[in-house]
């Protein structure tokens, strides 16, 4: 199965796994810290934009 992800303002694109891992990395540090939000709620930000892959694999070792 393939890995997509959806950026903010894209549409769905398909991604290596190396390329889905910086993403999500990127968007949980940088975009969604300085908002401010949740665990849970970022969780479910990376959740929505994710297909193809489980998204506790993505988040592994990211705090």
């Amino acid at each position: 199965m393939t890995i997509q992800i959806r950026p903010r303002y894209n549409g769905w694109r398909e991604v290596y796994f190396e390329q889905a891992r910086a993403w999500v990395a990127f968007t949980w540090r940088q975009f969604l810290t300085r908002r401010g939000w949740t665990y849970e709620a970022k969780r479910q930000y990376i959740a929505e934009r994710v297909k193809g892959i489980d998204v506790d694999i993505l988040l592994e070792g990211l705090e």
